[in-house]
């Protein structure tokens, strides 16, 4: 799973430059214990899929702790019992809330890509 930037939409990075194919994707995911209410994911934007694929480095990096409230909406046990639902997917509905604030482009301007993968790392720690 990964989002692409919609035709007609645009990314502009801190130094200016813009990107019309941008391509995001959760590239790892750490679920803690249920007990501790934390999930930890970090978000990689390359200039496009290609970009991504061929291995070069990212145009953007950031992470995102979901605590408290937030994961009881999201990641606690009685949502993820939903067969729908898992804590990848709910991770990208969760990015859809906070990302704009990171990235400056809204949720509504990206699109899934199922073909995306899933992240290189994905954990569980039950400390």
């Amino acid at each position: 799973m990964a989002n692409i930037l919609k035709a007609t939409k645009t990314y502009t990075d801190t130094h200016e430059n813009t990107y019309s194919d941008a391509y995001m994707r959760i590239v790892a995911f750490t679920f803690f214990n249920v007990d501790d209410k934390r999930a930890l994911y970090h978000v990689c934007v390359w200039k496009d899929s290609t970009a991504r694929t061929n291995g070069s480095e990212p145009i953007l990096r950031f992470e995102i702790d979901v605590t408290g409230a937030d994961f009881d909406t999201y990641f606690a046990d009685s949502v993820l019992d939903d067969a729908d639902k898992s804590p990848l997917s709910q991770a990208y509905v969760h990015m859809g809330t906070v990302q704009p604030e990171i990235t400056g482009v809204t949720w509504e301007d990206w699109t899934a890509d199922e073909e995306g993968g899933v992240p290189q790392t994905i954990t569980h720690d039950t400390r």
